[in-house]
Formats: structure tokens, C-alpha cells, sequence
């Protein structure tokens, strides 16, 4: 795809390459859709996905306790979502979210955080 300034889509390129690499997940996996949010569906993909890392409880990442109330405190719902969709390829967290290739639709990130709310301590 060009540019339209005949430098046959450089700056296209340029952002490209400044975006970071996502990390996808190790193994295609099938989860639980979820036609409306919630948290149920939430437990049931945390258990097949997040738990290996994070724990039962979300508490075994210290600098990410996701089952810490007081760290969901911190983070907007918005927020927790995001790193769910994107991951973090630094800390070797794969992404998530459809758009970054993850297996994740919006319904099921927040239907995560629905189920990391009701876990919380």
C-alpha cells in the first residue's frame, strides 16, 4: 500500500515497525463464547488460560497480582482490558485481543474482568 507521496508507503513501514511485536498465545485454544458479558464465562476461560500463570487465586505474579483488590483498584476497567488485548510481550504475557491476534473477543476480555472482580481479596 502506497502513500500517495510515491515513496511507495514508507511511512506506512515506519509505524509499522515502531509497533510493539505482540506475543501470541503458545497453543490455539477454544473458549467459551460469551453473548453478554459475564462472569461465569469469565471463570471458565481464566481457568484455561490465565491460571497457569497467574494462579487460582491471580496472586502468583507479584508485580501483576490480578487477584489483589487493591491493584484492580488502581487499573480502570478500561485499562485491565487493554492488557488483556495486548499483553505484555516484555514480561512474556501473550496478547489476548482478536485485533492482536489473540483468540479473544471484547465480550470475553471483559467477561474476565467480571470473573478477576468476584475473585479479588
Amino acid at each position: 500500500l502506497g502513500n500517495g507521496n510515491g515513496n511507495g508507503g514508507e511511512g506506512v513501514k515506519k509505524a509499522e515497525a515502531a509497533a510493539p511485536t505482540p506475543v501470541p498465545t503458545a497453543t490455539p485454544v477454544s473458549l467459551p463464547q460469551a453473548l453478554v458479558p459475564n462472569a461465569q464465562v469469565g471463570r471458565e476461560i481464566f481457568t484455561t488460560t490465565c491460571i497457569f500463570c497467574h494462579g487460582a487465586a491471580g496472586l502468583n505474579i507479584p508485580q501483576c497480582p490480578i487477584g489483589s483488590r487493591e491493584w484492580l483498584s488502581n487499573m480502570s476497567q478500561e485499562g485491565l482490558m487493554g492488557r488483556i488485548r495486548r499483553g505484555k510481550p516484555s514480561a512474556g504475557m501473550p496478547t489476548w485481543g482478536e485485533a492482536f491476534g489473540g483468540p479473544m473477543n471484547d465480550n470475553q476480555i471483559l467477561s474476565v474482568a467480571l470473573y478477576l472482580g468476584e475473585i479479588a481479596r
